[in-house]
């Protein structure tokens, strides 16, 4: 597997203390994407359970009016729209009851959403995101958390796109400048050897 690190800093893991788990779009419209990332994102997803740490479901559902907007200009046989069986999450990731859900009508999870202040209430200062469309969803999310103060660690196996070269691009560019990037392996296993949990506050 590749390894995509910083030209200006270390790679660090997060403070499991602090951390929150984003699973972005995990939904029937990208199940295709989803079944091949689907293990390591149930995988990662367990393992933060166990730790206590929160999981934060984000659903993409668009408005009408926002249909002409930039996601899917052009293409409205793939809007997701409020009703459509696509925007249902997708069968293949595990849910677990009472985890929250937060709908999104952008790219960018934080925008319009309660994400931020929901996140600021629970202590939250890092962020461990997994989904498809890396270059999508995934990447608009990161750098918006940034923005806001918040560290960011993207797994390069739980997340995907609609071909390799999109992918590396997404990975190369937020290694750099945005995100650490882990594997699942190495974020479980990290998990697993630290004493740390997590703290509301």
């Amino acid at each position: 597997m590749k390894e995509y690190k910083s030209d200006y800093y270390e790679n660090q893991f997060p403070n499991l203390k602090k951390t929150a788990l984003l699973i972005i779009d995990a939904q029937e419209r990208f199940r295709h994407e989803l079944f091949g990332i689907k293990d390591n994102i149930n995988y990662l997803a367990d393992s933060y359970r166990k730790k206590g740490n929160p999981i934060i479901w984000l659903q993409h559902i668009q408005g009408r009016a926002s249909v002409k907007n930039t996601m899917y200009r052009g293409s409205p046989h793939l809007s997701m729209t409020k009703g459509d069986d696509c925007t249902n999450f997708c069968s293949i990731i595990n849910c677990e009851e009472g985890e929250p859900i937060i709908i999104k009508s952008e790219y960018d999870a934080f925008y319009k959403t309660e994400l931020d202040p929901s996140l600021k209430q629970q202590g939250i200062l890092e962020l461990v995101l997994v989904g498809p469309m890396i270059n999508l969803s995934c990447d608009f999310t990161a750098r918006t958390a940034v923005i806001l103060g918040y560290k960011v660690h993207i797994v390069s196996d739980a997340t995907t796109a609609r071909n390799e070269h999109l992918q590396h691009a997404a990975l190369t560019t937020l290694a750099n400048s945005f995100a650490y990037v882990h594997s699942a392996v190495e974020l479980v296993q990290h998990a697993e050897r630290s004493k740390v949990c997590y703290s509301k506050l």
